[in-house]
């Protein structure tokens, strides 16, 4: 027996080295032989029963917020809504874009935030929710996007100049929804288009995009509900739109970061492969060693960081794309919180997010010297 992603048994976090965990969501007939692979490997064993299948009536309500509020697991419709409100009311700094609508039709929008949209100043792009199951991820976009709102509505600007941000918050909007729909859909992870398997929806966004496409890492299989590539690369409307952006600004995004959860981990180029790194690694290294300082700094605990291949291999991912096709200088992908796997309590984002946050000013201020705006 080989332990792989399959109707039955869902890898959700694979294990790198010693004090790590593999964490499986597996259904209660195959519950048996998983432990018995576990356990013939020398691997310890703890169960958890009914993880993110079933939910008491407190976690179940997480779902049914009708407002927007920050530091909470916000609906698609009320983080839209939020979004253009900034807009309302902070016009010098704040723009949005809708770049076109989602497989069900929902508007997809980049919000950019800049001291001095005039100045073409160099771009950190960072998107989140490709994953619709992750979260805490979009919540940590939209806390982002308050911060940097919050800073320039403060006149602090300078704190902003020299680097402006664009944020798709939601890659995955139907993908989202659809898991906060009702608790057994909670674990649901790709994105909701049709299939040639009429049963069957949804592709993986991060196995999707047009650089080593379906190398390793990812399924050709439809109903596999987790790592499923797509019928081609970029068959997916939310991995064109993200190509979109990358495109149009590609010689002024320096930094292009796709947030997700969970884990603690800071990766980077490539994903295809754990075999060897780009030329460039020892660059990725030192600037996700910073953010990973500067998170410790604030009261967190250190991330992990490697290539996204060393931790499991990956094809068809964002990051490489970015990198090796966009020219983009600096991918990660970062996974944030750990503990509570995806079903990370709303209650404690009030703790970690400000960690993250100060890594991400860090990076920001690295980028305004390795590409200063001569303009």
């Amino acid at each position: 027996m080989t332990l792989t992603d399959s109707d039955d048994v869902d890898i959700m976090k694979h294990s790198h080295g010693l004090n790590d965990t593999t964490d499986v969501l597996v259904s209660p007939k195959d519950r048996m032989k998983v432990e018995k692979f576990a356990k013939l490997r020398g691997m310890g064993v703890k169960l958890v029963d009914h993880y993110g299948r079933y939910f008491d009536k407190e976690v179940a309500l997480i779902i049914k917020h009708d407002q927007y509020r920050s530091l909470q697991y916000n609906s698609y419709q009320d983080i839209s809504k939020h979004l253009k409100t900034l807009l309302k009311e902070n016009r010098r700094y704040v723009k949005l874009q809708d770049l076109g609508t989602s497989y069900e039709g929902r508007v997809m929008t980049l919000i950019k935030i800049s001291a001095n949209h005039g100045a073409r100043n160099p771009i950190i792009f960072l998107d989140a929710g490709a994953h619709a199951r992750e979260w805490a991820a979009p919540a940590f976009a939209m806390y982002i996007i308050d911060q940097l709102v919050m800073t320039l509505n403060k006149s602090e600007t300078e704190d902003l100049l020299g680097v402006d941000w664009y944020i798709l918050p939601v890659v995955n909007p139907d993908g989202y929804e659809y898991s906060r729909s009702d608790p057994d859909n909670r674990m649901w992870r790709k994105t909701r288009s049709k299939t040639w398997r009429e049963e069957c929806f949804g592709a993986d966004i991060n196995r999707n995009y047009d650089f080593m496409w379906g190398y390793r890492g990812a399924s050709f299989d439809p109903c596999n509900f987790q790592t499923y590539a797509g019928e081609k690369a970029f068959s997916e409307r939310e991995t064109r739109l993200v190509r979109k952006v990358m495109k149009d600004n590609s010689k002024r995004i320096k930094l292009y970061m796709s947030i997700h959860s969970y884990g603690e981990y800071l990766i980077h180029p490539w994903g295809f492969t754990g075999s060897y790194l780009p030329d460039q690694w020892e660059k990725f290294n030192r600037l996700a060693q910073v953010y990973s300082k500067a998170v410790v700094n604030a009261g967190g605990r250190p991330f992990r960081v490697m290539s996204t291949g060393q931790w499991y291999p990956a094809s068809g991912g964002s990051g490489d794309y970015a990198f090796a096709v966009e020219k983009i200088p600096y991918t990660y992908t970062l996974e944030i919180t750990d503990g509570y796997q995806f079903n990370y309590p709303e209650e404690l984002l009030h703790t970690v997010l400000p960690q993250y946050y100060e890594g991400l000013k860090v990076m920001a201020e690295e980028m305004k010297r390795d590409f200063p705006n001569k303009g």
